[in-house]
């Protein structure tokens, strides 16, 4: 998976895989533990460059797991939706700087802004509509809470992580209020784009917290609260894959396949990794995640 993972990066310019267990989510100052042995694709100096620049340009930052995916535009519009806050802000301080009656307690505090997605599109292994699919199911999800895949920070000049009250992600909008206009900063801009979402979640026994995961095909919990519109949109979802992720279904297909076959150490992966740093604890997770061991153990073994 590493090899492969390496070969794929190195198509892509300006991109650099790094070898941490520490997220690398503040390039201004979280580069002293890198080095040339840690860069595993791409190039040493390029990062160093990328922080170099960062101490006097504004950065976005936006957060990717390896099992979500952007559609083909979310960066180009988000940028431009940070672009037209930047403009904004710089020329109204540069405005307020040559008035002698500015009040120039806003230059004091650091600008920034989080761009927060609150809805994507689902791929799950099992399709409860359709128990014989090797597709899956595709399905519209929103929440009431910032999701983790496409979730943003703009940095002004001099401002850090930490002038941000909180950076968990269930907990943003309540802390942070949200932006009215386009040049409001120190605020949350919510990206909705139902149903034209731009982003797309992976929910399968890798996903850590496991909330309202299809473990099989003959559950429809998960979809219960769907309404007449689910048809709908599954169909389009699918159509979409291709167009707006460059996501092919027949690879999909040979994806779901891998995943099935290797469940069981998927599963007993995913609880090692449960209640440590950066992840749920759930007893909940932990015995869902030993079942679909113990029933995918036995019928590979055919026991």
């Amino acid at each position: 998976m590493l090899k492969e993972l390496k070969n794929e990066v190195r198509k892509v310019p300006n991109a650099v895989l790094i070898g941490s267990n520490e997220d690398k989510d503040d390039i201004r100052n979280q580069v002293k533990d890198v080095t040339k042995k840690s860069v595993l694709a791409g190039s040493y100096d390029l990062v160093m460059s990328y922080h170099a620049a960062a101490q006097t340009r504004p950065v976005m930052e936006t957060r990717l797991d390896a099992d979500d995916a952007l559609s083909l535009n979310f960066i180009e519009s988000i940028q431009t939706r940070a672009a037209e806050q930047i403009m904004i802000s710089y020329a109204t301080t540069t405005k307020d700087n040559n008035s002698r009656d500015a009040n120039r307690d806003h230059n004091k505090t650091p600008s920034w802004m989080v761009l927060c997605p609150f809805d994507a599109l689902e791929w799950h292994l099992y399709n409860p509509m359709d128990q014989k699919s090797n597709q899956g199911v595709v399905k519209f999800a929103s929440k009431r809470t910032c999701i983790t895949p496409g979730l943003t920070y703009l940095f002004h000049l001099h401002a850090t992580k930490e002038d941000i009250p909180t950076r968990m992600h269930d907990a943003l909008h309540k802390v942070v209020p949200a932006c009215r206009n386009k040049q409001d900063d120190k605020c949350l801009h919510s990206i909705k784009h139902k149903p034209n979402t731009t982003i797309l979640r992976a929910r399968t026994p890798t996903s850590a917290g496991m909330h309202r995961v299809i473990t099989s095909a003959t559950s429809a919990t998960a979809i219960e609260d769907e309404g007449p519109q689910f048809l709908k949109l599954h169909k389009a979802a699918w159509a979409d894959l291709k167009t707006r992720f460059a996501i092919d279904v027949d690879e999909l297909v040979k994806l779901r396949s891998e995943i099935l076959n290797d469940l069981p150490a998927i599963a007993e992966d995913n609880m090692k990794g449960q209640c440590t740093r950066f992840h749920s604890c759930k007893e909940s997770t932990k015995q869902e995640l030993e079942q679909l061991r113990a029933t995918y153990k036995k019928q590979k073994h055919g026991t």
